[in-house]
């Protein structure tokens, strides 16, 4: 039952192009396209399950950037492309996660299409980005099944229907003293999912916030030490959700006695909260 002999091929041909123009010395467009032909063939069981998956697509991509004066830069996104299965992902290999669980390929995954919009404003140092993903198609891992028999639960990865992520985040690096400077980054995320998974549809939303922090501190002229960390609210995992996660980690840089090098000693995750 946990035994296959499985063959794969796949060819991809695809073809690009890319140009850029400059309106005067404050705006400037780029754009490419490229169209992307897969032929993939999967034949499982030698001579027996025979899977095909044959698509030509286009992806394109467009940049437009304005600099609105010396601290201000708008720059608007628009981009397409293709996700595919990865070799894990669809290798139907077992792997034991105990006597009641399995993790296997899915031979069945199809690639997932992403269009990304986005808006990033910058201003002394500072900037902030608007984004707006939608994955027709999205693939989300270590999604459970039962067995055949019943008896073991089984994860594989699995295609959503769609995956829509609104995203907005602004980073801001400060001086505070000029021994003490610090990176900041905030991320406001709102995702929506829908599948059909064991003939039940999901739809599921839910919003999160990231936090991420680095603070750098000059002990004296030759010492060095910096703080950083990140903490990630529950966010949706197909039909699970992943609960709230940090870190926080401590390194430490030493100037040896004239210039004779640098002594670096670095902590990671030292409160052990992954």
């Amino acid at each position: 039952d946990l035994s296959s002999t499985t063959k794969m091929e796949e060819r991809i041909h695809a073809i690009y192009s890319s140009f850029q123009i400059q309106f005067g010395d404050k705006t400037g467009l780029r754009a490419g396209l490229r169209y992307e032909h897969t032929d993939n063939i999967l034949i499982k069981n030698i001579g027996g399950n025979l899977i095909k998956r044959n698509y030509g697509n286009l992806f394109p991509n467009i940049s437009f950037s304005h600099q609105i004066n010396e601290t201000q830069r708008l720059q608007i996104n628009y981009g397409r492309r293709i996700n595919r299965p990865t070799f894990n992902q669809l290798a139907p290999f077992v792997l034991f996660l105990g006597p009641d669980a399995l993790y296997s390929g899915n031979t069945n995954l199809q690639p997932s299409f992403i269009n990304k919009y986005g808006i990033e404003w910058g201003w002394a140092g500072k900037n902030f980005t608007l984004e707006y993903v939608k994955e027709k198609g999205a693939i989300i891992e270590f999604q459970p099944r039962l067995s055949e028999n019943g008896e073991q639960y089984i994860f594989k990865a699995e295609n959503m229907d769609y995956k829509n992520i609104l995203s907005a985040s602004i980073g801001i690096p400060l001086q505070i003293a000029p021994w003490w400077n610090t990176e900041n980054n905030i991320t406001f995320l709102s995702e929506k999912l829908r599948f059909n998974f064991n003939d039940i549809v999901y739809n599921r939303s839910k919003g999160s916030l990231r936090l991420n922090s680095s603070q750098q501190f000059s002990i004296g002229k030759t010492t060095k030490l910096e703080l950083s960390g990140y903490y990630q609210s529950a966010t949706l995992f197909g039909i699970g959700t992943f609960g709230s996660m940090g870190t926080l980690n401590l390194g430490i840089q030493q100037q040896l006695h004239k210039n004779h090098g640098t002594l670096q000693m670095s902590f990671n995750n030292i409160l052990a909260s992954e």
